[in-house]
Formats: C-alpha cells, structure tokens, sequence
C-alpha cells in the first residue's frame, strides 16, 4: 500500500493508519474488507450514479466490453456507442443544434471547457480574456487547473496554486 499516492490524502497519516479498504458495494452501500457496510453519499466520486452491483449494467456492459471496450474519438475517430450517447443526448438537449464534448472525468471536461473559452476569446482577437468565475467551496478535480478552480484554500497553499485568473464568488447557502 506504501506504492500507492492517494489523491486528497495526507501522506503522513496514510502511511501510519493506512487506508480504508472497500472490498464490495450494493445499491447506495459500500463495504470494508472488516465486513462495516456504510452508505456511499458520494456515488464512488460520483462514476456509480445508478449505484454498485447493478446486474443489468454490468450484462450490458459485459456485452459492450466484449465487442469493442473503449475507443478515442481523436483525429475524426469514433465508435457506435459514442455516436448512439451523442445522439441521445442531444434529443434531450435544450439548446437547439447542441454540440456536445465527451470527456473522461469532471476534471477533464473543467479543462477542457477552459481551454475552449481560452481558443475562443484568443480567436476573436482578445487572448488577454482569461477571467474564469469560480465559486468558494467548490471541489472542480484534481488536475491543476482543478486544483486552480476550487474554492478550497488549502489546494491553492498546498500546491502553490496561482488563482490570479479565477475570481471566487460566494458560495450558495442551504437555508
């Protein structure tokens, strides 16, 4: 386990109690290699939305996995599934003629979309357009500019973060 660096985790602490160590899930539930079964608020970081164990998207996915497993969609490449979601996707789409960009984590699509508006403003002429709006409190990935966008101090201190582009505004309040 000493192999292993864990994101989001104190090295120190990690190495003196080591980690907790989920064996199985079901539903909204999680369990430990002790046999504790805790309910998983967080749906696996939010990849098991439709919860663990689900039989029936593990026999579709056996079925897909079988046939082709993943595929990139770089240098005017795709595969049936992507255009199938693409296409579903867009059918439920408020915005007429959507385009829709696919990205493999939350992390990846913060970039991405960054970028994007970086390309853009840097197209109409106007590169010097980097202002990103933010929201304290908020957890945007742990890619760096991830790490940039969240409004989490402590990623900013403990990576030597420069937010000079982002601008942090309030955070919303539950009552």
């Amino acid at each position: 386990m000493s192999l292993h660096l864990h994101s989001q985790t104190d090295p120190r602490r990690h190495e003196q109690d080591g980690p907790l160590i989920i064996s199985g899930g079901d539903g909204v539930y999680v369990s430990d290699d002790a046999g504790n079964r805790y309910i998983e608020g967080m749906a696996g970081l939010w990849t098991a939305s439709l919860g663990f164990n689900d039989q029936r998207l593990a026999a579709a996915a056996a079925v897909q996995f079988a046939k082709l497993a993943n595929y990139h969609t770089f240098n005017h490449r795709s595969n049936e599934p992507c255009i199938d979601l693409i296409e579903q996707l867009a059918a439920v789409s408020p915005i007429p003629d959507c385009r829709i960009f696919l990205a493999n984590s939350g992390s990846e699509a913060n970039d991405s979309m960054i970028k994007l508006a970086w390309y853009y403003q840097a197209a109409r002429g106007k590169p010097e357009k980097r202002r990103i709006i933010s929201r304290n409190g908020a957890f945007h990935g742990s890619t760096v500019m991830g790490a940039v966008l969240s409004g989490l101090p402590h990623m900013h201190r403990s990576f030597g973060m420069n937010t000079d582009d982002i601008l942090f505004a309030g955070k919303p309040h539950f009552y």
